[in-house]
């Protein structure tokens, strides 16, 4: 149940850094390679994040490479970022890597709060949607969270 979330977070990401053109098995094996690229650079990234990437690719390349796909997984990971622009959605972009590094540190979905925490760490302030946006996001993508502690905290007396 848990790898179906991570699978549509992927291909969600992935639509949100290629633009609509991306979905294919090859275009979600070629994203995660270059999101495993970018976290392994990555200081603040997790070595548990890195080793489930690495151990969800090595079969996937393997199978690519008994059905004759390889090529398909090297033209889509060249042509990833085929404009000029970096990444096509960058709000989406962010907000999903965010909850995809989450979700991959086991558990149960991540809440919101966390999702915004991670949002905080990775983004420059300027470039982090309301709340409100993210959950409406995650909602339309049909990416679970898991309830948050809610209302006013309690005084310490």
């Amino acid at each position: 149940m848990k790898a179906d979330f991570i699978t549509r977070a992927i291909i969600a990401w992935l639509k949100a850094s290629g633009g609509p053109r991306v979905g294919t098995r090859a275009h979600m094996i070629a994203g995660r390679i270059d999101f495993l690229r970018r976290d392994r650079s990555d200081p603040s990234a997790s070595k548990e994040l890195i080793e489930a990437e690495e151990a969800w690719l090595a079969p996937a390349l393997l199978k690519a490479a008994e059905n004759g796909t390889l090529g398909e997984i090297a033209d889509a990971l060249k042509n990833l970022r085929k404009d000029g622009d970096p990444i096509f959605n960058p709000g989406r972009y962010n907000v999903l890597r965010a909850y995809v590094t989450q979700l991959n540190w086991g558990g149960p979905p991540p809440t919101l709060r966390r999702v915004v925490t991670r949002l905080k760490n990775q983004c420059p302030k300027n470039s982090i949607p309301d709340e409100r946006v993210i959950r409406d996001m995650l909602k339309r993508l049909d990416l679970p969270l898991s309830p948050d502690k809610r209302g006013r905290p309690k005084k310490e007396r």
